[in-house]
C-alpha cells in the first residue's frame, strides 16, 4: 500500500474528474475504475481501469496499492427509479454493498462515500442544511443514498455530502 496512492471508484462522473485534477495537484498517483474510463491505460499519471464493480480482480488489485478510495458511483438520479424501489436496489445499493464485501477486507484502506445531500435530506425545515439535520429523503434515489450512509458507519472516515 502506498499513501500516495489513491482509488476513485467511479471516477468519470463530474465530480470525478474534478477530484482527479485536485488530487494530481497534490501530488497523488490516482486509479479510476468506472465503466465509462477511456480505453488508453495511463493517461496524465492516471491509472484507468474500463470495469465494473463485479469484476472483483481488478478490485482487489488495486485496493492493494491504495490507502484512500473515494466511492463515487451512482447508477441513477431520482427520476431514474421513482417508480421502482427494487431499481434503485439494483443500480447503487447492491453494488455498493458488493464492493463493501471486498472493501472490509482491506483494514489499512480508508473510505470516503460521496453521498448527495439534495436527496437524503428532502425538503428541509431550515436552510443551510446541516449533517445533523433530519434524514428525510423524498425518493427512492435517496433513501437508497442514506441506506448506503448507515452501511458506511462502521467504516468510513467520513461521509461527504453535495
Amino acid at each position: 500500500m502506498n499513501l500516495k496512492e489513491v482509488l476513485l471508484v467511479g471516477g468519470m462522473g463530474y465530480v470525478g474528474c474534478q477530484l482527479q485534477k485536485s488530487l494530481l495537484k497534490a501530488g497523488y498517483k490516482v486509479h479510476v475504475i468506472d465503466i465509462n474510463a477511456p480505453d488508453q491505460k495511463d493517461k496524465d499519471n492516471i491509472l484507468f481501469y474500463r470495469s465494473a464493480l463485479s469484476e472483483e480482480s481488478i478490485l482487489r488489485e488495486v485496493l492493494q496499492r491504495c490507502a484512500n478510495v473515494f466511492y463515487l458511483v451512482s447508477g441513477s438520479v431520482p427520476t431514474t427509479t421513482a417508480r421502482s424501489p427494487s431499481r434503485e436496489g439494483e443500480l447503487n445499493l447492491l453494488s455498493f454493498l458488493k464492493f463493501l464485501n471486498i472493501f472490509q477486507g482491506y483494514n489499512q484502506v480508508r473510505l470516503v462515500y460521496v453521498s448527495s445531500g439534495g436527496t437524503i435530506y428532502g425538503n428541509p425545515k431550515s436552510i443551510p442544511v446541516s449533517e445533523s439535520s433530519p434524514v428525510t429523503p423524498i425518493s427512492y434515489h435517496g433513501a437508497g443514498k442514506a441506506a448506503i450512509e448507515v452501511f458506511c458507519m462502521p467504516t468510513v472516515i467520513k461521509l461527504i455530502t453535495i
